[in-house]
């Protein structure tokens, strides 16, 4: 087992860790309103980042103009490499619906024929079957919740820690055994159980002095953590 005491000195810490290989689990890694953005109906267009999808999720893209005034708005969106709504434009407001096919990546591409108006503000969100209310209904995982990037179970008192990739699809990071967690006990500090680098970065398992657990992991949104804490298996 690896301990670190939790300070306030940021330590970068470079380690191999052995990863125990198990049959990856579909995750959803965000629904909801996952991507907004605006920008001036006089500029061209503006195409937004990747995010990952997962079989049977509805990706819905809006784009407004502040001004009421904008012709020619359109929102295609891009699923695994099929254009969706490709072409079609709407006055003052557009909104396209795709449901995507398969697992994957999806981005949309949002533009404004005419070049007038004002702002054109837009969102991109995901509903589905996979969201179930913006909790994933489809296995025993400790935090059901739709946008975490790193996915906890307990087997036989043991922690199990899944990194989320960019495909929404887990695999096991590391395992911290009821032996590990029995040695360090609770801490008078909150102290590191164990650590793995994951497909974003890195993702730590806490034993805080409370006697909880708290995993930490960087979010989908850059420079964000996505946290999770609990009373532990």
């Amino acid at each position: 087992m690896k301990k670190w005491i939790f300070s306030s000195v940021v330590v970068a810490v470079v380690a191999v860790f052995a990863v125990i290989l198990l049959p990856a689990k579909q995750v959803q890694a965000a629904c909801g309103t996952v991507l907004t953005g605006s920008f001036p109906s006089t500029a061209p267009n503006q195409t937004t980042s990747t995010f990952a999808v997962l079989a049977g999720d509805v990706v819905t893209a809006t784009a407004t103009d502040s001004a009421g005034t904008a012709t020619g708005i359109g929102a295609d969106i891009n699923i695994n490499g099929t254009f969706y709504g490709a072409g079609q434009t709407s006055n003052v407001s557009r909104t396209t619906v795709a449901t995507a096919p398969a697992n994957g990546t999806a981005y949309v591409f949002f533009y404004n024929n005419s070049g007038t108006g004002g702002t054109l503000n837009w969102t991109v969100s995901i509903s589905g079957p996979n969201c179930g209310g913006g909790f994933p209904t489809y296995d025993d995982r400790v935090n059901p919740q739709a946008w975490a990037t790193a996915v906890l179970y307990c087997r036989d008192e043991a922690i199990h820690v899944y990194d989320v990739d960019t495909a929404s699809v887990g695999r096991v990071l590391f395992v911290v055994t009821p032996e590990e967690i029995a040695e360090l006990g609770v801490p008078s500090v909150n102290t590191v159980l164990e650590q793995g680098l994951g497909t974003r970065g890195v993702i730590t398992l806490y034993r805080l002095a409370s006697g909880e657990f708290q995993v930490v992991a960087p979010d989908t949104q850059p420079g964000k953590d996505y946290t999770f804490t609990w009373a532990g298996c």
